[in-house]
Order: C-alpha cells, then sequence, then structure tokens
C-alpha cells in the first residue's frame, strides 16, 4: 500500500508540476538546504547558513490553486447560506473521501517566489570543498506560498470532516474561510491543515550534477528542467535530471 506522503507527493507534482511540502503545513524557504528523502525534503541548513547570498525576483501572482483526487471526495456544504453566502451566514460544510489517502488541496491568494542569480549561485557551490557541500544535498530555488490554505487527507475509505463556520461574512472557498473555520467531528482524516496564514504548500529544487566528464551545473530535481530555464508542469522521477544541452 502506497504511503500516504508518497500519494500525496505524486498527486500533487501530477497536477502542478511542483514538489510538495511534506506535512502540509511545513514552512519551506527560498535557500533552504536538504536532502530527498524520497519523496519527501528534509531540510538541513540554508544558503545563508553557509555564507552564499542570493537574489530574488519580485514575487509573481499566480491566484488560487484547487485539486481533489479525481473521483474520491465529495464536499457538501449546509446549513443556512453554506459557507459561500454573504455577512451573517451561517452552516457548515463536510468534506468526504471514497478511499485511503484521497486528497482535498485549495489554497488561496498564491504567490511564486524563484531566486534571480542561479548562475551564481552555481558558481558558489562548485567552488566549496566536499566538507562543506555534499553531493546529494539540494537547494530550494522556487517556492509557492499561499495566503491561506486548507487540506485535508483521508487515512480510510469513508473517512470525513465536518467544519462549521465561526462569525459572519462569507468567502470564495474552504480556503479562504480557513481561519473561521471549526471542527466538529473527524473521523478517518491521516492530516489537515486549515490555516489563514502563509505557508508553501509546494516548491522546487536544484542538485549540483556532473563531475569528472561533464562540467558541474545545477539541475531541476524531480520535474527534469534545467535550472534556470522556464518553469513548466513537465513531470518526472525525483532521480530524473536535465543538464544544459
Amino acid at each position: 500500500m502506497t504511503a500516504i506522503h508518497e500519494q500525496y507527493a505524486s498527486e500533487m507534482r501530477q497536477e502542478f508540476g511542483y514538489l510538495a511540502a511534506w506535512l502540509p503545513g511545513t514552512a519551506i524557504a527560498l535557500g533552504d538546504i536538504g536532502v530527498l528523502r524520497g519523496t519527501r525534503f528534509e531540510s538541513l541548513t540554508s544558503l545563508s547558513a553557509l555564507g552564499v547570498d542570493f537574489a530574488s525576483q519580485p514575487m509573481r501572482a499566480v491566484g488560487d490553486l484547487e485539486y481533489a483526487s479525481a473521483g474520491q471526495v465529495d464536499v457538501e456544504w449546509h446549513g443556512r447560506g453554506g459557507l459561500l453566502g454573504g455577512a451573517g451566514a451561517e452552516g457548515g460544510v463536510t468534506v468526504s473521501f471514497k478511499r485511503s489517502n484521497a486528497i482535498f488541496f485549495q489554497a488561496s491568494g498564491c504567490v511564486t517566489g524563484t531566486m534571480a542569480d542561479l548562475p551564481t549561485v552555481e558558481q558558489a557551490l562548485i567552488g566549496m570543498d566536499k566538507e562543506r557541500w555534499r553531493r546529494d544535498w539540494a537547494v530550494v530555488t522556487e517556492v509557492v506560498v499561499a495566503r491561506s490554505a486548507a487540506v485535508i487527507i483521508s487515512s480510510r475509505s469513508g473517512g470525513r470532516l465536518d467544519l462549521r463556520l465561526q462569525g459572519g461574512g462569507g468567502g470564495a472557498s474552504l480556503a479562504e474561510l480557513a481561519s473561521r473555520l471549526r471542527i466538529a467531528s473527524e473521523a478517518g482524516i491521516a492530516a489537515r491543515v486549515l490555516t489563514a496564514s502563509g505557508l508553501t504548500p509546494l516548491f522546487r529544487v536544484c542538485q549540483l550534477r556532473g563531475g569528472v566528464v561533464r562540467r558541474m551545473t545545477l539541475v531541476y530535481r524531480g520535474e527534469g528542467q534545467v535550472a534556470g530555464a522556464r518553469s513548466g508542469s513537465g513531470v518526472g522521477s525525483l532521480d530524473e535530471e536535465k543538464s544544459p544541452q
């Protein structure tokens, strides 16, 4: 049986072309350094801690993101006005699942942060000795930051989460209402994140590759894409890599 974190990472990568933070509320920042443990990123240090400076591009708005495991998630709004009504709306919502490891994901007000000077960072890392930079380390070069989010993952078929709204006013999505949602009951839920504070559910990392035969260069891990090339939604295994031609 596929582990919950592996299923989550796989489905999110297929949908968005990014690696997924696990647990979903884990904070990840540009310049973080760590290792890939299968589908998980384990943070160890940072470029700043190693004395490597980098610049960031201006944040770019990408809007709202939403995903649910196909045919496996039901969302039922109930009560007066549901949750999407106007001022004074009352109600709740039930999110139910038809299989284990099914995913409901919403993130509102998303922006991307990206390193602006990857060639400079690349040269700094190449210049480090083996005691300061390990070959299996990866550096975070892009993050998706959400203003608020709702992430719910089932642990079994029949899992459900009942939520109630506190306070007046409506919203356009579960994610936008996250700060005012309270759990009424739950069963068969493996993980849930309901937050109005910024979090980084999606990200990209690069690793140095090359050596004796070809020059060292930063490559994306997980998307099979050249570092510094335009970001896309190509999907590959976490061992996939591509070097400049």
